[in-house]
C-alpha cells in the first residue's frame, strides 16, 4: 500500500542489470508484519522472471542450509557466491547463538566480497544492528548499509485480524 517503495521497487526491477552490476540491493525493516517478506518475495519473483536464479530463504534456513551436515556446503557456498540475487529474511533473530552469527556473518561477506546484490528483511534497523552483538553487529550493519538501499516499511500488522 506505500506507493513510493512500491514505485521505487518497481524502478529497481526494471533496472535490475544496472542494479546487479554496482551490486545494489535492498534492506527492508520496521515492525512485525507491514510487508517485508512480500516486498522482497516480489523482487525475487521478478527477478526469476527475468531468467535469474535467486537464492532466498530466512536467515536461519539459509545458515542451516550453509552447514548441512555439521560441515562446510561447498553447493551453498557457490550458490552465495554465483546467483545473482540473494534474498535473507528476518536476519537478526538468529543473534542468540555465536556459531550462527558467524556464519551468518560469513554468508554476507561473500555476497560483498562476489559483488552480488542482497535483498535483506529485519525487524531491525541499520542503527540497531550496528548496536548489536559487538564487531558481528558493525560488520554486518556496514557490509549491508554499502550494499542495500535502506527502506522502513510501517503499517499495522497485516497478519492481525481486524
Amino acid at each position: 500500500k506505500d506507493s513510493k517503495i512500491v514505485k521505487d521497487l518497481k524502478q529497481y526491477c526494471d533496472n535490475w542489470d544496472k542494479a546487479k552490476a554496482v551490486n545494489r540491493g535492498v534492506y527492508f525493516f520496521g515492525n512485525y508484519g507491514t510487508g517485508k517478506t512480500f516486498y522482497a518475495s516480489c523482487i525475487a519473483n521478478e527477478i526469476r522472471n527475468k531468467g535469474e536464479y535467486v537464492l532466498i530463504g530466512s536467515a536461519a534456513e539459509l545458515v542451516r542450509y550453509f552447514t548441512r551436515d555439521y560441515g562446510r556446503n561447498e553447493e551453498a557456498e557457490d550458490q552465495v557466491r554465483r546467483y545473482p540475487l540473494m534474498v535473507i529474511d528476518d536476519i537478526g533473530v538468529e543473534r542468540g547463538n555465536e556459531n550462527t552469527l558467524s556464519v551468518m556473518n560469513e554468508i554476507i561477506d561473500m555476497r560483498y566480497m562476489a559483488k552480488k546484490p542482497l535483498i535483506v528483511t529485519s525487524n531491525f534497523g541499520l542503527e540497531e544492528l550496528y548496536k548489536g552483538s559487538g564487531i558481528y553487529g558493525e560488520r554486518i550493519a556496514s557490509r549491508l548499509e554499502a550494499m542495500c538501499v535502506p527502506y522502513k516499511v510501517t503499517g499495522k500488522d497485516r497478519r492481525k485480524n481486524g
